[in-house]
């Protein structure tokens, strides 16, 4: 069985934010990403499909 799910990174909710130069985007150099924590028990579901049906 194949499974796919979908993820997106996120910026860390504890690393600081900083507007870019244009003022229109975040300076994300400095910022650590993630996944949200809806995505992570999308992926937990999808691994515990799979180990159950093969």
């Amino acid at each position: 069985m194949k499974v796919l799910v979908c993820v997106k990174r996120v910026p860390f909710t504890g690393g600081k934010m900083v507007l870019a130069p244009d003022r229109k985007a975040l300076e994300t150099r400095h910022l650590g990403f993630t996944i949200s924590p809806h995505e992570e028990c999308g992926v937990e579901e999808a691994v515990r499909i799979v180990e159950a049906g093969g």
